[in-house]
């Protein structure tokens, strides 16, 4: 799933601020906006503005409290504002 993909960025993103190394920030943040590009229309909508604007602090604590969720699946169905089944 993609969002594994983002995840594991995001983490490799922290390791690399934490260590002050740009190679990896470059690395990792152009490696989230081609993730983003790919599969944006398949994200939750909320993660795809996140990583939009570069919150990546709030992307990942999105993915941490939710964890992995289509942009299908998250989506209220027009019967009864229910949410779909996906």
């Amino acid at each position: 799933m993609v969002e594994i993909q983002i995840r594991q960025a995001l983490e490799a993103l922290d390791a690399g601020i934490e260590a002050v190394d740009g190679a990896i920030i470059l690395r990792e943040t152009a490696r989230l906006d081609a993730l983003l590009a790919e599969h944006g229309d398949q994200l939750d909508p909320r993660l795809a503005h996140f990583l939009r604007q570069r919150s990546y602090g709030k992307a990942r604590k999105l993915l941490q409290v939710e964890g992995p969720r289509s942009r299908v699946e998250g989506q209220k169905s027009e019967i009864g504002g229910q949410k779909s089944e996906g």
